[in-house]
């Protein structure tokens, strides 16, 4: 697990576990060593701190797995035999985990009915719907928002049992040791330069909300459409070159596609806080590209959210309000791995493909509770001397600083970032960093020599307000009796906050820095 500071403008003070999941020597029967083997794939818990349902997937597919998916019934009962991942037998370690004795499988549902049924499931590996029954804990799933399943070792023989998103277990994931992770999450999506796409179609269209959390759904680190150069552009709008059968699959498919057909949501939308400009909903950022209106578009406001639209000789873009049914456009980075030695045999696998947040994004312009991805800026980090620092292999760089199986570093730079642009560049660093949260009165109280206030000063152009400070993940819940809590996973604060000099200060009511 990975935490991660950040300043008011500037400064970013990063905090990450040591690495965790490692591949090692292919054993006699095809898999890294720790993996079970079962048939053609290979099958692992990965114990430790708990994950959220997207901190455990993105766990798994870092080790260039998924998080455990069923092809047959007999391959489904044979991860339910009792006490096949070792979960109950490893619990202890998940110190921040409820009493379940469960690890996260990669199903998930809409809307899960007061039924035995798991119609309503689809594997997350690909999006194919779950086509046999489930062996429910207490003999049926719980209702929504308890859509995510998991596993629990809590019976014997094991059974499935659903729960939200944000209840901590253990991952269990599966691979293929026999295929090499390629480039983009599957064979559906196209390439060009270091991103994939995918035009998502289907019987069933949806609308923005359901669109943005679908692309995050088919790999971590997607979004609806973004793009940043006039080359990119003229990629995904050549009507001649570029076939995505938008009309005609669109025509022949959608049951329930409403609203100007044929079309494809995008993340381009007009923010009307800011002279009705356009932005991209990743990361608020200015659309720089010429985009190709069709006639009279863009529309007037409310129709503010941007889409593609084919004709019988082209593409173009339209306007309209979030809640007509379409289809959409995921775009993603490529995925690259490494490897670097952590020790005689061992190796990790490092992905550059980021997770997004737990939380959905809203069909309204983001606010500070989305993650985004920042534009670079030039920037320095922390190097602290120290008889803590982590091991080599143990943190990302040498100039990472460790502290109780956490690695912390203080990222500097000239220019400073706001709150969203600051989660998501934890995001950027590590696969499972987040914004500092503490769970210990020993990790609030350890300190390092971050030359945050003389550094801030001498580098920093555009910080301001209430400087020489650092972003932390530490907020106020107004709909929870302004309980203090962590962005992380909405847990409360449970250790001591000094109030000093050197105090956690709250900016804009609610958001609080170092």
């Amino acid at each position: 697990m990975r935490k991660f500071f950040f300043n008011l403008s500037t400064f970013l003070l990063v905090l990450v576990s040591s690495v965790m999941l490692c591949h090692q020597a292919v054993g006699a029967a095809g898999c890294p060593s720790g993996w079970m083997s079962h048939g053609s794939y290979c099958y692992r818990a990965l114990y430790g701190p708990g994950r959220t349902f997207q901190e455990a997937r993105a766990a798994c597919l870092d080790s260039g797995a998924d998080l455990l998916w069923a092809e047959t019934q007999e391959e489904l009962d044979w991860a339910l035999q009792s006490g096949r991942f070792g979960i109950r037998d490893h619990w202890g370690q998940c110190g921040n985990c409820s009493e379940t004795y469960s690890g996260w499988i990669g199903a998930q549902g809409a809307t899960l009915s007061d039924s035995q049924q798991s119609s309503d499931l689809v594997w997350l590996m690909d999006g194919s719907p779950v086509s046999f029954k489930f062996s429910w804990y207490l003999g049926k799933p719980k209702l929504s928002p308890n859509d995510f399943v998991s596993l629990t070792e809590a019976t014997s023989p094991s059974r499935l049992r659903t729960d939200a998103k944000t209840d901590k277990k253990f991952p269990i994931c599966k691979m293929n040791p026999n295929s090499q992770r390629g480039p983009c999450p599957s064979d559906e999506w196209l390439q060009f330069e270091v991103f994939c796409y995918i035009l998502v179609k289907g019987s069933n269209g949806r609308n923005l909300t359901e669109a943005v959390s679908d692309c995050q759904r088919r790999d971590p680190s997607a979004h609806l459409l973004w793009i940043t150069s006039q080359a990119e552009m003229d990629w995904v709008m050549d009507f001649s070159a570029r076939n995505w059968r938008l009309r005609e699959d669109y025509g022949a498919q959608c049951r329930d596609c409403r609203f100007l057909g044929y079309a494809a949501w995008t993340g381009l939308y007009r923010d009307e806080a800011e002279g009705e400009k356009f932005k991209w909903l990743i990361d608020n950022s200015n659309v720089d590209v010429t985009v190709k209106w069709f006639v009279l578009d863009p529309g007037n406001p409310p129709r503010n959210y941007g889409y593609i639209y084919e004709t019988t000789s082209d593409l173009y873009f339209r306007t309209y309000s979030p809640e007509a049914k379409h289809y959409h456009f995921c775009k993603a980075p490529v995925f690259v791995s490494t490897t670097a030695p952590t020790g005689a045999t061992a190796t990790t696998t490092i992905a550059t493909r980021e997770p997004t947040s737990t939380h959905e994004t809203v069909t309204s312009p983001p606010t500070s509770s989305d993650l985004t991805t920042p534009q670079s800026t030039h920037e320095t980090t922390t190097d602290l001397s120290t008889t803590n620092t982590a091991p080599q292999g143990a943190c990302p760089s040498q100039n990472w600083l460790q502290f109780s199986g956490f690695c912390y570093i203080l990222v500097k730079g000239s220019n400073g970032r706001n709150l969203t642009e600051a989660v998501s560049d934890c995001r950027r660093r590590d696969p499972s960093a987040h914004l500092l949260w503490i769970t210990s009165q020993a990790e609030m109280d350890w300190q390092g020599n971050w030359r945050l206030r003389e550094d801030y000063r001498a580098q920093c152009r555009d910080c301001r307000n209430l400087g020489d400070a650092a972003w932390t993940g530490l907020y106020r819940d107004e709909g929870d009796g302004g309980n203090f809590k962590w962005l992380i996973d909405n847990s409360n604060l449970d250790v001591t906050v000094i109030d000093n000099i050197n105090d956690i200060r709250v900016y804009n009511t609610n958001w609080a820095y170092f």
